[in-house]
């Protein structure tokens, strides 16, 4: 209706003004008083009294009343309200807060079994009756049994409903030109003013992101200057140590530092084409201008290695020849070393030649070269030895290098012979696990397809069959290729391997499809439970159709623990069919308990209706169903403290809510 939206934001304006003025007292409000305040709530969620098996649920359910209804609802746990009512202290928690318009709060002090509902004045259209049945059928049944996070978020719920059901009563008067002005205002204020603030964040971002490129391209232009110029001079210098390797060192010496030396100087003129286009008149744009800078140092760098490289080749060389005599007087030891391996060699060689040609065949004739590069080298160390004799430096450092280099072929061609033997002894010593090991795979897989339960892989496993009968001929041939046959053995457990990595993979969607299955048998038997408890229970009223849901669920339920062993996808819809029909059998008991006695006829409610008034004149405010000895439903009797559905007296905050409480 256009005057209750009109009312309730002049009413948001003055609990505006109003909290200004509390503000100010507050800040001038000596230290001891403020310390007496209730505590300020940092979050949706507070759990002061511990009781609460995490938050998510809650968070959500609070969520979805904010997205659905823009309603902030705040919850607090604590043991107790001390010398304060529940309703005295959730109106002291909002004002404490600062909380009004579309807020809400709800406090449950679980040492004193007492709970509360506050509302904010843009709330108005929730009536005390709704937060009676808000607190009697959704979050003290639930507080009663245990489960403090289902009470919270049935009470959210419950909230958006009641809320749902004021706005639409309120939009059937629909509003007049004056309200609708005054909302278009508001939001058009507040649109300006968050683009306003959306377009300085923007602006600063963008501002420190170009002093971030600009700093960044400086580094990049401190860093290529100097080292042009580096590269340029080296490339100088290289060019005249060029003329003293020619004059000092042999041809095959000096042709690998020429082309560095060409290479090199082919980069340097890259690197200054670039620098050159980065000082013309055209200005590149910023990311153009920092790639070509990246491009220029990684030119630069590319020919300081080239020539540091061959320089240090160079370097050695030069060292050779003044260790020359030592290298040579070495060198004669280490081919007797050498030539000492050939019979081990030999030897080894014919035991591979037991096998299929294919493993000895790449080393046919591996002894003979190294017997000619080993005389070859025992040529070369006795020239070297001979100039060394006549004082020709240069001359013993090349035979020197002759005699290194051809020294290190031969151990190279016999090295191959024994790791190819070394390799054989290895393949003959796993060959039969491997193939023992392939074929358990291999016969695992085939069992999974032949059960399906893998429904993928089949080229995979046919493979595997094929290479696992492959490595079984090549190792029991003649002059069997053993090598072959574990490579082939391998790769057919690997195939065999991904078949069942498919089974494997199935077997964890099971386990965990069971686990779900039993998470929500676990839910569904527990509504269940509570549901019987509430149907079957002593309370007058309830009829036929919650009865009825109680036992659909119950045989659901039934048929969901039957189906677990055979059809898991489907006992778990049957498990969820039971917990919605259980959630549903004791929301229409509690709807048919709690309107029992209320207009019932008849001469034989007589009894209970005086009995209701009775209780009701002397509770104050009592309500609820009909319960024992006249009193209405678990309120307090001549035998009794407390029980669930009394009413706390409503309060009403200085911010302009009100709450309503109750115990259970």
């Amino acid at each position: 209706m256009p005057h209750r939206l009109v009312s309730a934001l002049a009413t948001l304006g003055a609990v505006s003004l109003m909290g200004l003025v509390l503000l100010a007292a507050l800040l001038t409000a000596p230290a001891t008083s403020r310390a007496q305040e209730p505590p300020l709530l940092t979050a949706r969620v507070t759990d002061l009294a511990g009781v609460l098996s995490g938050t998510a649920d809650i968070e959500k359910a609070l969520q979805d009343l904010e997205d659905g209804r823009n309603v902030q609802l705040w919850v607090l746990f604590v043991e107790t309200t001390g010398s304060r009512t529940v309703t005295q202290f959730a109106d002291a928690i909002a004002e404490a807060n600062s909380f009004g318009g579309n807020d809400a709060l709800v406090v449950v002090a679980v040492r004193d079994r007492s709970d509360a509902l506050w509302v904010g004045p843009l709330l108005a259209g929730v009536t005390n009756d709704e937060i009676d049945r808000m607190l009697s059928g959704e979050l003290e049944p639930r507080l009663s049994g245990g489960d403090f996070n289902g009470a919270v978020s049935a009470l959210a719920r419950a909230l958006g409903v009641a809320v749902a059901g004021d706005l639409s009563a309120g939009s059937s008067g629909g509003a007049d030109a004056a309200t609708v002005l005054l909302i278009i205002g508001v939001v058009f204020a507040i649109a300006v003013a968050g683009a306003g603030a959306w377009w300085a964040v923007r602006w600063r971002r963008g501002r420190q992101a170009a002093e971030e490129r600009d700093r960044q391209t400086g580094q990049l232009a401190q860093r290529a200057n100097p080292l042009l110029l580096e590269v340029d001079d080296g490339l100088r210098d290289a060019q005249q140590e060029l003329g003293f390797a020619e004059a000092q060192f042999a041809e095959a010496d000096v042709a690998p530092f020429r082309a560095a030396l060409d290479a090199a100087r082919t980069e340097l003129q890259a690197a200054f084409r670039l620098r050159q286009q980065l000082d013309d008149d055209r200005p590149e744009e910023p990311a153009t201008r920092r790639t070509m800078l990246e491009e220029l140092i990684a030119r630069a760098e590319q020919a300081n290695a080239l020539l540091a490289r061959e320089r240090a080749r160079l370097e050695k060389l030069r060292d050779l020849e003044r260790t020359a005599p030592d290298v040579l007087a070495g060198l004669s030891a280490q081919l007797d070393e050498t030539e000492a391996r050939i019979p081990q060699a030999e030897a080894s060689f014919r035991g591979l030649e037991a096998y299929a040609p294919a493993t000895w065949e790449p080393l046919k004739g591996n002894v003979v070269e190294a017997r000619k590069r080993l005389d070859f080298a025992r040529e070369a160390t006795a020239a070297g030895l001979a100039a060394t004799a006549a004082g020709d430096g240069r001359a013993a450092a090349a035979r020197a290098r002759e005699g290194q280099a051809a020294h290190a072929q031969a151990g190279a061609l016999l090295d191959a012979i024994d790791r190819q033997a070394q390799a054989v002894q290895a393949a003959r010593e796993t060959l039969d696990r491997e193939i023992a090991a392939a074929e358990a795979d291999v016969r695992a897989a085939l069992a999974a397809v032949a059960e399906g339960k893998v429904e993928s892989g089949s080229e995979d496993l046919v493979r595997a069959q094929a290479l696992l009968e492959s490595a079984k001929r090549a190792a029991s041939a003649p002059g069997a290729d053993v090598l072959a046959a574990l490579r082939m053995a391998q790769e057919a457990n690997s195939g065999a391997d991904t078949v069942l990595a498919g089974l494997r993979a199935a077997e964890k969607r099971q386990q965990r499809a069971q686990a779900a299955f039993e998470a929500t048998l676990r839910r569904a038997e527990t509504a269940y439970r509570q549901a019987a408890d509430y149907v079957l229970g002593p309370r007058p009223g309830i009829g036929r159709e919650a009865r009825t849901r109680l036992a659909e669920a119950e045989r659901h339920l039934a048929a969901a623990r039957e189906l677990q062993a055979t059809d898991l996808a489907s006992a778990a819809s049957e498990a969820a069919a039971g917990e919605r029909l259980a959630n549903d059998a004791i929301r229409l008991a509690q709807g048919e308990f709690g309107g029992h006695g209320r207009g019932a006829g008849g001469s034989g409610a007589m009894g209970g209706v005086l009995g209701g008034i009775i209780g009701g004149i002397l509770a104050g405010g009592m309500r609820g169903g009909p319960g024992f000895g006249g009193t209405a439903w678990g309120s307090p009797g001549q035998s009794r403290s407390r029980g669930g559905g009394f009413r706390i007296p409503s309060g009403v905050g200085r911010g302009g809510g009100r709450s309503r409480g109750g115990r259970w």
